[in-house]
């Protein structure tokens, strides 16, 4: 059963048959003595992008979860034609999520894939590969704004099936089931070198549906794209990042009047 028949499954149990960046920070070691999980986090994402240097930085968060060894979180203003460090690799595998303004993101050679500069902008993220050299300069004009996410976890020995470094295009909604009211796309599925699988999604929910995510052990962080979210209980504004860990059963609803969007990031034992 694929990860949206599953949903579908436990949406037809209910009676209403709806359920429910380079702008990367330097490698994040887990600290051994860190005793504190991960809680609950909603924050906005939506900071201006008037910086006063060449590179600011708001944190989101930065620890150990139930399934990783560090995820850690920020937003990035960067100025035009400016670069936050060298091209450089980490251990740690990231996600850079453009929010306003355009980036150029270099990817070194990697197996069969040749070295090259990629331009993405909001509607589009990019994956690196645990110790893959990339970089990522700001376009412009004027400065551009993107949340970076990175994560490291116990070794898997995962070999196969590696997700390549990758580029993403969401702007465009999954269609919508109109007999559930959610509509799902898989962005990508796989076994990392830093997690059993991670599992990246596009979400469509219609006005008055919802879904509660099947609560095993994975965690969940969203980054919603629309206005008229409720997650977890608490109403969300579109540009918001939502952690959610793991065995811990949640709803997502679309309290509004209009189509909502968001991303999903699970993240498996």
């Amino acid at each position: 059963m694929n990860h949206l028949d599953r949903y579908l499954f436990l949406i037809a149990l209910v009676t209403t048959g709806l359920l429910l960046g380079c702008g990367a920070s330097e490698p994040v070691e887990p600290e051994a003595e860190a005793e504190v999980l991960l809680a609950p986090l909603v924050m906005s994402v939506d900071f201006p992008i008037e910086g006063d240097g060449p590179f600011d930085q708001h944190r989101i968060m930065d620890g150990p979860t139930p399934v990783l060894s560090t995820l850690e979180s920020h937003f990035s203003i960067l100025q035009e034609g400016k670069s936050s460090h060298a091209p450089h690799t980490h251990r740690a595998e990231e996600i850079i999520f453009p929010i306003q303004g355009e980036v150029d993101i270099y990817r070194g050679p990697w197996e069969d894939i040749e070295e090259e500069t990629v331009r993405i902008g909001p509607g589009q993220f990019v994956f690196h590969a645990s110790n893959h050299i990339h970089g990522m300069s700001a376009v412009g004009p004027g400065p551009s704004g993107y949340w970076v996410m990175q994560w490291e976890g116990s070794a898997t020995g995962a070999e196969d099936h590696i997700l390549p470094p990758s580029t993403f295009d969401y702007s465009t909604p999954p269609a919508i089931i109109e007999e559930i009211g959610v509509g799902s796309e898989v962005l990508a599925e796989s076994q990392t070198p830093n997690s059993e699988k991670v599992l990246m999604q596009s979400i469509a929910i219609a006005p008055g549906a919802s879904l509660k995510p099947a609560g095993d052990s994975h965690e969940t962080v969203i980054i919603t794209l629309t206005d008229g979210l409720t997650i977890a209980g608490e109403a969300v504004d579109a540009r918001t990042v939502v952690y959610r860990p793991s065995d811990e059963d949640f709803s997502v609803e679309n309290t509004g009047d209009e189509a909502a969007h968001y991303i999903s990031f699970e993240y498996y034992r």
